[in-house]
Protein backbone atom coordinates (compact mmCIF):
# COMPACT_ATOMS: atom_id res chain seq x y z
CA UNK A 1 0.00 0.00 0.00
CA UNK A 2 2.97 2.66 1.00
CA UNK A 3 4.44 1.51 -1.84
CA UNK A 4 1.26 2.52 -4.17
CA UNK A 5 0.82 6.10 -2.65
CA UNK A 6 4.73 6.36 -2.93
CA UNK A 7 4.42 5.82 -6.93
CA UNK A 8 1.17 7.85 -6.93
CA UNK A 9 2.99 11.04 -5.30
CA UNK A 10 6.09 10.14 -8.01
CA UNK A 11 3.47 9.99 -11.19
CA UNK A 12 2.30 13.12 -9.76
CA UNK A 13 5.39 15.14 -9.28
CA UNK A 14 6.48 13.97 -12.85
CA UNK A 15 2.94 15.28 -14.31
CA UNK A 16 2.65 18.38 -12.93
CA UNK A 17 6.21 19.03 -13.89
CA UNK A 18 6.10 17.60 -17.92
CA UNK A 19 2.62 19.77 -17.95
CA UNK A 20 4.29 23.29 -16.59
CA UNK A 21 6.95 22.17 -19.47
CA UNK A 22 4.50 21.66 -22.02
CA UNK A 23 2.74 25.14 -21.04
CA UNK A 24 5.69 27.02 -21.15
CA UNK A 25 7.44 25.40 -24.23
CA UNK A 26 4.27 27.33 -25.65
CA UNK A 27 4.00 30.62 -23.64
CA UNK A 28 7.29 31.44 -22.93
CA UNK A 29 8.14 33.39 -25.70
CA UNK A 30 9.60 36.10 -24.35
CA UNK A 31 6.22 38.56 -24.83
CA UNK A 32 5.18 37.80 -20.96
CA UNK A 33 7.58 34.98 -19.63
CA UNK A 34 10.98 34.39 -20.92
CA UNK A 35 11.85 31.30 -22.54
CA UNK A 36 14.31 30.67 -19.51
CA UNK A 37 11.01 29.32 -17.50
CA UNK A 38 10.71 26.85 -20.18
CA UNK A 39 14.55 25.93 -19.68
CA UNK A 40 14.11 25.75 -16.28
CA UNK A 41 10.65 23.55 -16.34
CA UNK A 42 12.49 21.36 -18.96
CA UNK A 43 15.68 20.61 -16.33
CA UNK A 44 13.13 19.90 -13.53
CA UNK A 45 10.89 17.18 -15.26
CA UNK A 46 14.48 15.48 -16.96
CA UNK A 47 15.83 15.54 -12.98
CA UNK A 48 12.75 14.23 -11.51
CA UNK A 49 13.11 11.54 -14.79
CA UNK A 50 16.82 10.38 -13.18
CA UNK A 51 15.75 10.63 -9.50
CA UNK A 52 13.11 8.37 -9.79
CA UNK A 53 14.51 6.29 -12.39
CA UNK A 54 17.47 5.63 -9.46
CA UNK A 55 14.79 4.97 -6.86
CA UNK A 56 13.00 2.29 -8.89
CA UNK A 57 14.21 -1.18 -9.45
CA UNK A 58 13.41 -2.22 -12.96
CA UNK A 59 13.81 0.03 -16.57
CA UNK A 60 10.65 -0.87 -19.03
CA UNK A 61 11.83 -0.87 -22.48
CA UNK A 62 8.91 -0.30 -25.04
CA UNK A 63 9.20 -0.50 -28.86
CA UNK A 64 9.42 3.59 -28.98
CA UNK A 65 12.06 3.58 -26.50
CA UNK A 66 14.39 0.64 -28.37
CA UNK A 67 13.38 2.48 -31.55
CA UNK A 68 14.84 5.95 -31.01
CA UNK A 69 17.40 4.43 -29.14
CA UNK A 70 18.69 2.44 -31.55
CA UNK A 71 17.73 5.85 -33.93
CA UNK A 72 19.89 7.55 -31.97
CA UNK A 73 23.18 5.56 -31.30
CA UNK A 74 23.03 5.23 -35.48
CA UNK A 75 22.97 9.13 -35.53
CA UNK A 76 26.38 8.96 -33.38
CA UNK A 77 27.91 6.53 -35.47
CA UNK A 78 26.86 8.86 -38.73
CA UNK A 79 28.33 11.45 -36.84
CA UNK A 80 32.12 10.62 -37.01
CA UNK A 81 31.98 10.34 -40.56
CA UNK A 82 30.08 13.71 -40.73
CA UNK A 83 32.06 17.40 -42.00
CA UNK A 84 29.81 18.27 -38.68
CA UNK A 85 31.95 18.91 -35.47
CA UNK A 86 31.53 15.36 -33.13
CA UNK A 87 29.55 16.82 -30.25
CA UNK A 88 26.86 15.75 -28.45
CA UNK A 89 26.37 19.49 -26.89
CA UNK A 90 25.02 21.18 -29.91
CA UNK A 91 23.77 21.16 -33.51
CA UNK A 92 20.87 18.73 -34.06
CA UNK A 93 22.30 15.78 -32.67
CA UNK A 94 21.86 17.45 -29.23
CA UNK A 95 17.86 17.93 -30.25
CA UNK A 96 17.56 13.98 -30.98
CA UNK A 97 19.58 13.47 -27.78
CA UNK A 98 17.25 15.85 -25.87
CA UNK A 99 14.36 14.41 -27.44
CA UNK A 100 15.10 10.83 -26.48
CA UNK A 101 15.25 11.77 -22.89
CA UNK A 102 12.27 13.68 -22.82
CA UNK A 103 10.65 11.13 -24.51
CA UNK A 104 11.56 8.56 -22.05
CA UNK A 105 10.74 10.29 -19.19
CA UNK A 106 7.55 11.00 -20.38
CA UNK A 107 6.69 7.86 -21.50
CA UNK A 108 6.64 6.71 -17.82
CA UNK A 109 3.82 9.33 -17.15
CA UNK A 110 1.73 8.41 -20.37
CA UNK A 111 0.39 4.64 -18.26
CA UNK A 112 -3.53 4.99 -18.47
CA UNK A 113 -6.13 6.58 -20.47
CA UNK A 114 -6.46 9.72 -18.41
CA UNK A 115 -2.75 10.38 -18.29
CA UNK A 116 -2.79 10.03 -22.47
CA UNK A 117 -5.86 12.64 -22.43
CA UNK A 118 -4.58 15.00 -19.98
CA UNK A 119 -1.67 15.47 -22.10
CA UNK A 120 -3.80 16.21 -24.91
CA UNK A 121 -5.49 18.59 -22.71
CA UNK A 122 -2.59 20.43 -21.99
CA UNK A 123 -1.64 20.73 -25.59
CA UNK A 124 -4.65 22.55 -25.83
CA UNK A 125 -4.71 24.86 -23.43
CA UNK A 126 -1.10 25.63 -24.13
CA UNK A 127 -1.61 26.47 -27.23
CA UNK A 128 -4.56 28.70 -26.91
CA UNK A 129 -2.82 31.01 -23.83
CA UNK A 130 -0.74 31.59 -26.77
CA UNK A 131 -2.70 32.62 -29.08
CA UNK A 132 -4.30 34.35 -26.50
CA UNK A 133 -0.96 36.42 -24.99
CA UNK A 134 -0.26 37.33 -29.07
CA UNK A 135 -3.67 38.70 -29.04
CA UNK A 136 -3.65 41.13 -26.26
CA UNK A 137 0.22 42.45 -26.77
CA UNK A 138 -0.67 42.82 -30.57
CA UNK A 139 1.31 40.31 -31.92
CA UNK A 140 -1.47 39.19 -34.55
CA UNK A 141 -2.31 42.92 -35.90
CA UNK A 142 1.24 43.84 -36.31
CA UNK A 143 2.48 41.45 -38.43
CA UNK A 144 3.56 43.61 -41.49
CA UNK A 145 3.65 40.72 -43.81
CA UNK A 146 6.19 39.25 -41.63
CA UNK A 147 5.10 35.43 -41.05
CA UNK A 148 3.90 34.69 -37.89
CA UNK A 149 6.54 33.01 -35.39
CA UNK A 150 9.37 34.59 -37.64
CA UNK A 151 10.17 36.87 -34.19
CA UNK A 152 8.86 33.67 -32.22
CA UNK A 153 10.26 30.38 -31.02
CA UNK A 154 13.93 30.97 -32.46
CA UNK A 155 12.93 33.01 -35.37
CA UNK A 156 11.40 30.53 -37.54
CA UNK A 157 7.61 30.52 -38.77
CA UNK A 158 8.08 26.90 -39.18
CA UNK A 159 8.69 25.64 -35.60
CA UNK A 160 5.96 28.09 -34.50
CA UNK A 161 3.79 26.46 -37.38
CA UNK A 162 4.43 22.85 -35.75
CA UNK A 163 3.67 23.53 -32.39
CA UNK A 164 -0.18 25.31 -33.46
CA UNK A 165 -0.29 21.64 -35.91
CA UNK A 166 0.73 19.63 -32.93
CA UNK A 167 -1.53 21.22 -31.28
CA UNK A 168 -4.16 21.13 -33.51
CA UNK A 169 -4.31 17.19 -34.09
CA UNK A 170 -4.81 16.67 -30.10
CA UNK A 171 -7.43 18.34 -30.05
CA UNK A 172 -9.11 16.95 -33.48
CA UNK A 173 -8.11 13.83 -31.55
CA UNK A 174 -10.00 14.81 -28.26
CA UNK A 175 -13.53 15.98 -30.18
CA UNK A 176 -13.83 13.14 -32.37
CA UNK A 177 -13.25 10.01 -29.56
CA UNK A 178 -13.44 11.75 -25.78
CA UNK A 179 -17.45 12.29 -25.02
CA UNK A 180 -17.73 15.70 -23.56
CA UNK A 181 -20.78 17.94 -22.93
CA UNK A 182 -21.89 20.65 -25.91
CA UNK A 183 -20.07 23.65 -23.61
CA UNK A 184 -16.96 22.27 -23.57
CA UNK A 185 -17.19 20.86 -27.31
CA UNK A 186 -17.86 24.31 -28.21
CA UNK A 187 -14.92 25.43 -25.73
CA UNK A 188 -12.63 22.98 -27.67
CA UNK A 189 -13.76 24.26 -31.33
CA UNK A 190 -13.30 27.63 -30.45
CA UNK A 191 -9.44 26.69 -29.02
CA UNK A 192 -9.32 24.71 -32.63
CA UNK A 193 -10.43 27.77 -34.42
CA UNK A 194 -7.27 29.25 -32.72
CA UNK A 195 -4.80 27.03 -33.86
CA UNK A 196 -6.02 27.38 -37.32
CA UNK A 197 -5.56 30.76 -37.22
CA UNK A 198 -2.37 30.63 -36.21
CA UNK A 199 -1.35 28.04 -38.99
CA UNK A 200 -2.82 29.94 -41.36
CA UNK A 201 -0.60 33.44 -39.98
CA UNK A 202 2.39 31.38 -40.15
CA UNK A 203 2.41 30.32 -43.38
CA UNK A 204 2.71 27.20 -43.11
CA UNK A 205 1.30 24.95 -46.31
CA UNK A 206 2.27 21.67 -44.97
CA UNK A 207 1.34 22.00 -41.41
CA UNK A 208 -1.68 23.45 -42.49
CA UNK A 209 -2.25 19.88 -44.70
CA UNK A 210 -1.54 17.86 -42.02
CA UNK A 211 -3.91 18.07 -39.56
CA UNK A 212 -6.89 17.76 -42.29
CA UNK A 213 -5.37 14.07 -42.88
CA UNK A 214 -4.94 13.40 -39.05
CA UNK A 215 -8.58 13.83 -39.07
CA UNK A 216 -9.56 11.62 -42.04
CA UNK A 217 -7.92 8.93 -40.69
CA UNK A 218 -9.52 9.05 -36.79
CA UNK A 219 -12.83 9.17 -38.57
CA UNK A 220 -12.24 6.34 -41.01
CA UNK A 221 -11.45 4.25 -37.65
CA UNK A 222 -14.81 5.69 -36.08
CA UNK A 223 -17.52 3.19 -36.03
CA UNK A 224 -21.30 3.39 -35.16
CA UNK A 225 -23.20 1.26 -32.52
CA UNK A 226 -23.44 -1.15 -34.91
CA UNK A 227 -20.25 -1.29 -35.98
CA UNK A 228 -20.47 0.15 -38.98
CA UNK A 229 -18.16 3.24 -40.40
CA UNK A 230 -18.81 5.95 -42.83
CA UNK A 231 -16.51 6.23 -45.45
CA UNK A 232 -18.66 8.35 -48.03
CA UNK A 233 -19.90 10.58 -45.68
CA UNK A 234 -16.63 10.90 -44.00
CA UNK A 235 -14.94 11.86 -46.88
CA UNK A 236 -17.46 14.05 -48.23
CA UNK A 237 -16.65 15.94 -44.47
CA UNK A 238 -13.45 16.27 -45.24
CA UNK A 239 -13.67 17.55 -48.72
CA UNK A 240 -15.95 20.29 -47.11
CA UNK A 241 -13.54 20.86 -44.86
CA UNK A 242 -10.75 21.25 -47.06
CA UNK A 243 -12.57 23.98 -49.57
CA UNK A 244 -13.84 26.04 -46.35
CA UNK A 245 -10.31 26.48 -45.47
CA UNK A 246 -9.26 26.93 -48.91
CA UNK A 247 -11.71 29.78 -49.23
CA UNK A 248 -10.29 31.14 -46.39
CA UNK A 249 -6.79 31.49 -47.16
CA UNK A 250 -7.55 32.78 -50.71
CA UNK A 251 -10.64 35.16 -49.73
CA UNK A 252 -9.39 36.57 -46.34
CA UNK A 253 -6.76 39.03 -47.33
CA UNK A 254 -4.62 38.77 -44.51
CA UNK A 255 -4.68 34.86 -44.84
CA UNK A 256 -4.18 35.50 -48.52
CA UNK A 257 -1.05 37.33 -47.68
CA UNK A 258 0.80 34.78 -45.52
CA UNK A 259 -0.43 31.71 -47.15
CA UNK A 260 -2.81 31.28 -50.08
CA UNK A 261 -0.33 33.21 -52.18
CA UNK A 262 2.14 30.19 -50.81
CA UNK A 263 -0.53 27.65 -51.42
CA UNK A 264 -0.50 29.53 -55.38
CA UNK A 265 3.32 28.93 -55.63
CA UNK A 266 2.98 25.43 -54.49
CA UNK A 267 0.23 24.85 -57.36
CA UNK A 268 2.31 26.62 -59.85
CA UNK A 269 4.99 24.43 -59.06
CA UNK A 270 3.16 21.12 -59.29
CA UNK A 271 1.67 22.59 -62.47
CA UNK A 272 4.55 24.35 -64.21
CA UNK A 273 2.45 27.36 -65.10
CA UNK A 274 2.43 30.72 -63.03
CA UNK A 275 4.76 32.54 -60.74
CA UNK A 276 6.22 31.05 -58.19
CA UNK A 277 8.25 32.27 -55.27
CA UNK A 278 11.99 32.23 -55.01
CA UNK A 279 11.29 30.08 -51.83
CA UNK A 280 9.31 27.63 -53.69
CA UNK A 281 11.58 27.26 -56.59
CA UNK A 282 14.69 26.86 -54.07
CA UNK A 283 13.10 23.83 -51.81
CA UNK A 284 11.84 22.15 -55.14
CA UNK A 285 15.70 21.86 -56.05
CA UNK A 286 16.79 20.63 -52.93
CA UNK A 287 14.82 16.98 -52.69
CA UNK A 288 16.72 16.41 -55.81
CA UNK A 289 19.78 17.27 -54.80
CA UNK A 290 19.72 15.06 -51.85
CA UNK A 291 18.79 12.26 -53.91
CA UNK A 292 21.82 12.98 -56.38
CA UNK A 293 24.07 12.67 -53.10
CA UNK A 294 22.54 10.21 -51.60
CA UNK A 295 23.47 7.82 -54.63
CA UNK A 296 27.08 8.65 -54.49
CA UNK A 297 26.82 6.44 -50.40
CA UNK A 298 23.95 4.38 -50.61
CA UNK A 299 24.14 2.15 -48.07
CA UNK A 300 26.08 4.45 -45.24
CA UNK A 301 25.08 7.94 -46.59
CA UNK A 302 27.61 11.24 -46.10
CA UNK A 303 27.19 11.42 -42.39
CA UNK A 304 24.84 12.84 -39.40
CA UNK A 305 23.32 16.41 -40.91
CA UNK A 306 25.57 17.02 -43.52
CA UNK A 307 23.58 17.77 -46.49
CA UNK A 308 23.89 21.76 -45.43
CA UNK A 309 27.44 21.18 -46.24
CA UNK A 310 26.44 19.58 -49.84
CA UNK A 311 23.72 22.14 -50.34
CA UNK A 312 25.77 25.05 -49.86
CA UNK A 313 28.24 24.04 -52.03
CA UNK A 314 25.76 23.27 -54.46
CA UNK A 315 23.30 26.08 -54.03
CA UNK A 316 24.37 28.38 -51.77
CA UNK A 317 21.78 28.16 -48.72
CA UNK A 318 23.41 26.22 -45.56
CA UNK A 319 20.10 24.66 -44.09
CA UNK A 320 18.09 21.23 -44.40
CA UNK A 321 16.60 19.93 -47.79
CA UNK A 322 12.96 20.00 -46.04
CA UNK A 323 12.24 16.74 -46.70
CA UNK A 324 12.56 13.87 -43.84
CA UNK A 325 13.11 11.40 -46.62
CA UNK A 326 15.76 12.33 -48.05
CA UNK A 327 17.51 14.31 -45.29
CA UNK A 328 17.70 10.87 -44.09
CA UNK A 329 19.07 9.39 -47.00
CA UNK A 330 21.82 11.70 -48.00
CA UNK A 331 22.91 12.01 -44.44
CA UNK A 332 22.84 8.01 -42.85
CA UNK A 333 21.88 6.08 -46.16
CA UNK A 334 19.64 3.35 -46.75
CA UNK A 335 19.67 1.47 -43.57
CA UNK A 336 19.34 4.40 -41.41
CA UNK A 337 16.09 5.69 -43.79
CA UNK A 338 15.07 1.92 -42.91
CA UNK A 339 15.42 1.70 -39.10
CA UNK A 340 13.70 5.19 -38.66
CA UNK A 341 10.98 4.69 -40.89
CA UNK A 342 10.63 1.00 -39.38
CA UNK A 343 9.25 2.49 -36.33
CA UNK A 344 6.32 3.68 -38.49
CA UNK A 345 5.27 0.56 -40.30
CA UNK A 346 5.42 -1.12 -36.85
CA UNK A 347 2.83 1.87 -35.50
CA UNK A 348 0.52 0.82 -38.08
CA UNK A 349 0.45 -2.98 -38.43
CA UNK A 350 0.22 -2.38 -34.75
CA UNK A 351 -2.78 -0.34 -34.74
CA UNK A 352 -4.40 -2.80 -37.01
CA UNK A 353 -3.54 -5.76 -35.79
CA UNK A 354 -4.53 -4.95 -32.30
CA UNK A 355 -8.67 -5.35 -32.21
CA UNK A 356 -8.81 -5.41 -28.58
CA UNK A 357 -7.10 -1.81 -27.92
CA UNK A 358 -10.07 0.35 -27.75
CA UNK A 359 -10.33 2.51 -31.12
CA UNK A 360 -9.83 5.72 -29.98
CA UNK A 361 -6.38 4.89 -29.67
CA UNK A 362 -5.88 2.83 -32.80
CA UNK A 363 -6.85 5.44 -34.30
CA UNK A 364 -4.52 7.95 -32.43
CA UNK A 365 -1.36 5.85 -33.87
CA UNK A 366 -2.26 5.48 -37.16
CA UNK A 367 -3.47 8.61 -37.93
CA UNK A 368 -0.03 10.02 -36.28
CA UNK A 369 1.70 7.65 -38.45
CA UNK A 370 -0.40 8.20 -41.93
CA UNK A 371 -0.41 12.59 -41.35
CA UNK A 372 3.39 12.43 -40.19
CA UNK A 373 4.50 11.08 -43.33
CA UNK A 374 2.82 13.53 -44.99
CA UNK A 375 4.50 15.58 -43.02
CA UNK A 376 8.13 14.46 -43.50
CA UNK A 377 8.05 15.29 -47.83
CA UNK A 378 8.05 18.37 -46.73
CA UNK A 379 9.53 19.37 -43.31
CA UNK A 380 12.87 17.61 -41.60
CA UNK A 381 11.34 15.99 -38.53
CA UNK A 382 13.74 13.87 -36.95
CA UNK A 383 14.55 15.43 -34.56
CA UNK A 384 11.89 17.73 -33.42
CA UNK A 385 10.46 17.44 -30.43
CA UNK A 386 6.92 17.68 -30.92
CA UNK A 387 6.68 14.91 -33.59
CA UNK A 388 9.09 12.44 -31.54
CA UNK A 389 6.68 12.77 -28.36
CA UNK A 390 3.80 12.20 -30.92
CA UNK A 391 5.65 9.46 -32.24
CA UNK A 392 5.62 8.45 -28.77
CA UNK A 393 2.17 8.73 -27.53
CA UNK A 394 1.13 6.54 -30.45
CA UNK A 395 3.49 4.24 -29.30
CA UNK A 396 1.92 4.17 -25.87
CA UNK A 397 -1.73 4.37 -26.97
CA UNK A 398 -1.42 1.22 -27.89
CA UNK A 399 -0.77 0.09 -25.14
CA UNK A 400 -4.08 0.60 -23.60
CA UNK A 401 -6.36 -1.90 -22.91
CA UNK A 402 -10.55 -1.95 -23.21
CA UNK A 403 -9.65 -3.08 -19.27
CA UNK A 404 -8.28 0.64 -18.45
CA UNK A 405 -10.32 2.19 -15.56
CA UNK A 406 -7.53 5.35 -16.15
CA UNK A 407 -5.11 4.10 -13.42
CA UNK A 408 -3.11 1.25 -15.22
CA UNK A 409 -1.30 -0.18 -18.12
CA UNK A 410 -1.91 -2.82 -20.28
CA UNK A 411 -1.77 -6.22 -19.85
CA UNK A 412 1.48 -6.39 -21.56
CA UNK A 413 1.89 -8.98 -24.88
CA UNK A 414 4.87 -10.46 -25.70
CA UNK A 415 7.26 -8.44 -27.77
CA UNK A 416 5.35 -5.58 -26.51
CA UNK A 417 7.18 -4.04 -23.79
CA UNK A 418 10.58 -6.46 -21.65
CA UNK A 419 10.98 -5.30 -17.87
CA UNK A 420 14.85 -5.32 -16.72
CA UNK A 421 14.75 -5.99 -13.23
CA UNK A 422 17.88 -4.50 -11.60
CA UNK A 423 17.47 -5.58 -8.03
CA UNK A 424 20.28 -7.73 -7.45
CA UNK A 425 19.93 -11.14 -4.80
Amino acid sequence: MNNRISFQNKTTVGTVLLGLYILTSYVAQGIVVSDVVNSAFLYLFLAWGVVTGVMESSVTITPFKAWYGIFLGLSVLTLVYSPEPFTLLDGSIYFVLVAFILTCFMQRIVTSKKAFQSIAVMYTIASTALMFLLFVTGNLSSLNGIRLGEELVGNNANVFARMMMTALMYELWLLVYEPMTTRLKVLLVLCMGANVVGLFLSGGRTFMVVPVIFLYILLLFKKDRHGRGAFFGYTCLIVVIAMLLWNLMMRVPIFYEMIGSRMEGLLHVLTGEGTVDASTVIRDRMKPLALKGWLQSPLFGHGFDSFKYYNLDDLGRFYYSHCNFTELLYNGGILYFGVYYWFYYDLVKRAIKQKKIPTAYRAFAAAAVVSLLALDYGSVSYFATPTIIMLMMADSALRMSAADKGSELENEKPGQTSTVSLRRG
